[in-house]
């Protein structure tokens, strides 16, 4: 019987050691609140969850896990805004944060803090919309995609 549940219990490991590493999923929501927190402690107004925003994050976020690479250039070379074209979400402004590896809504805020560009991003007061993805990813933990933005009429 210990032999029976020593097998299972490797099988489990090898064939699925990510359901033992990560949770099933990242809180999208939670990040975001996370970020607004943020940006309240440094006098900023919160993003606004905006449902274009989290379409083009999330095909952004499937591209990246199925085609195995991460940037904000796709491999066909096209940059990070053409999703949010294709969303029709009109801008002004635009821009993407980006992470992997992270294992909770906590990590993925502290790596995008102690990184200079993706902090000013999330703090610039230009941006007023957000729309977040995620999706655990092949070989990197969860890979996390973060839209921002400023619809022109605002």
């Amino acid at each position: 019987m210990k032999q029976l549940a020593a097998t299972a219990l490797f099988v489990l490991f090898v064939f699925f050691p990510c359901t033992f590493l990560y949770s099933a999923d990242l809180n999208n929501s939670q990040i975001v609140k996370l970020i607004n927190s943020y940006r309240k402690s440094q006098g900023l107004v919160p993003f606004k969850e905006n449902a274009k925003l989290k379409r083009s994050s999330r095909i952004k976020t499937d591209d990246m896990v199925t085609n195995r690479y991460f940037g904000h250039d796709d491999l066909r070379g096209d940059p990070f805004y053409t999703n949010i074209r294709r969303v029709d979400y009109r801008y002004r402004n635009v821009g993407e944060v980006l992470a992997r590896g992270c294992r909770n809504e906590k990590s993925v805020l502290r790596v995008w803090l102690n990184s200079p560009p993706h902090r000013a991003a999330i703090l610039d007061p230009v941006f007023r919309d957000i729309g977040c993805s995620n999706r655990l990813g092949h070989d990197h933990g969860f890979y996390v995609v973060c839209h921002l933005g400023r619809t022109a009429g605002r």
